[in-house]
């Protein structure tokens, strides 16, 4: 009945034959130490992810008296650790991404010193004063970016603010027209 009614798998998803079962091996005279398997019933359709410990108990002459087997089941302890980990995960890539955010600041201030110089020193020069202007304003916008990269690294609740986006929109199709033919 209790074949009928449920079927244990493997953790690639195959289905475990009776003859496999840790109850059977168990009752076989084998030692089952730690065996994972996901058990699942037939109608209902829920799984548990069980792990089976099991042996048989001998008397002196080395006759099997009984036959021991524990199921526990650790679907919600492998959830747990499975959500640590992504947690784990998670912080790791926020920490790279402060990091980089760092750096890349660090280049954009280089950059923006730069072109602020060269601003000053070219006062008249119109041509030069236009795409100086351009690359400090896409400095601006790659500097938003890394306030907002930060921001997430530190995982800190960010604040709403009401962007006009028409100045971004010039600033690109500016671009844009300068690039294409």
């Amino acid at each position: 009945e209790f074949v009928d009614t449920f079927e244990l798998l493997r953790p690639d998803g195959a289905v475990v034959l009776y003859e496999e079962w840790p109850l059977v091996r168990t009752l076989r005279g084998e030692t089952v130490h730690d065996w994972e398997a996901r058990l699942r019933h037939k109608r209902a359709g829920w799984e548990k992810l069980m792990l089976y410990t099991g042996a048989v108990a001998r008397d002196a002459a080395g006759l099997p008296l009984l036959a021991v087997l524990s199921m526990t089941d650790v679907t919600a302890s492998r959830r747990t650790e499975e959500q640590l980990r992504h947690s784990q995960k998670m912080d790791a890539i926020g920490q790279l991404a402060g990091g980089i955010a760092h750096d890349f600041n660090n280049l954009l201030t280089v950059i923006s010193a730069n072109a602020e110089l060269a601003l000053f020193d070219y006062p008249r020069e119109v041509k030069l004063k236009t795409l100086l202007g351009d690359q400090l304003g896409a400095i601006r916008r790659a500097r938003d970016l890394v306030v907002q990269i930060l921001t997430y690294s530190r995982q800190t609740p960010n604040q709403r603010v009401v962007h006009d986006l028409a100045p971004d929109f010039h600033a690109a199709a500016k671009l844009l027209r300068a690039g294409i033919p």
